[in-house]
């Protein structure tokens, strides 16, 4: 039985794939490689990583208030006003789309292998939540839903991994004679 293709299961696919194809090799040594690679979980962080994220993040997440602190300019004497609370649900711009959030996941995921694995520069622009702009597949997550994202995750294993027990009834007396 062969092995569908490699790509959106191992981070540079691609490569992989035009490799087989330039060593000439048969299809059962084809197959025998893409299933030793696809065993090494090191290889597949990048889908585990987007897959988790995108699978196990409850419903509710976008349902979630969140706060933005919006500093207007007045224009034309070029001061800021006061800073002005403006409150929305995560929904207002993280879609309620799995398959989005799992690009932007990916996205995200590249973004952090380049600053890491080959010094690439990080723009401000790729990690900030800008605002009336919606997240879309393909762009990095902005940092603070990132991190919002995975609050929530935290939140729901350590629920999931919790279990409730009453605190014993200890009583300490201290004499500092």
């Amino acid at each position: 039985m062969a092995l569908p293709p490699i790509a959106g299961r191992l981070e540079e696919s691609r490569s992989w794939e035009k490799f087989f194809t330039e060593v000439k090799l048969t299809i059962e040594q084809q197959e025998a490689i893409k299933g030793r690679l696809l065993q090494n979980r090191h290889l597949r962080l990048k889908a585990t990583f987007r897959k988790y994220a995108s699978d196990e993040l409850p419903d509710s997440f976008w349902d979630d208030p969140w706060e933005e602190w919006l500093y207007p300019v007045a224009l034309p004497k070029g001061s800021w006003e006061k800073a002005q609370l403006s409150e929305k649900r995560i929904s207002d711009f993280l879609p309620k789309d799995r398959g989005l959030l799992s690009n932007a996941l990916s996205r995200t995921y590249d973004l952090r292998s380049g600053l890491v694995h080959r010094g690439e520069d990080l723009s401000i622009i790729d990690i900030t939540l800008r605002h009336a702009v919606p997240v879309t597949a393909s762009e990095p997550l902005p940092y603070a839903v990132l991190r919002a994202i995975l609050v929530k995750l935290l939140e729901k294993e350590l629920e999931k991994r919790s279990s409730i027990a009453d605190i014993p009834d200890i009583k300490v007396s201290w004499n500092a004679s």
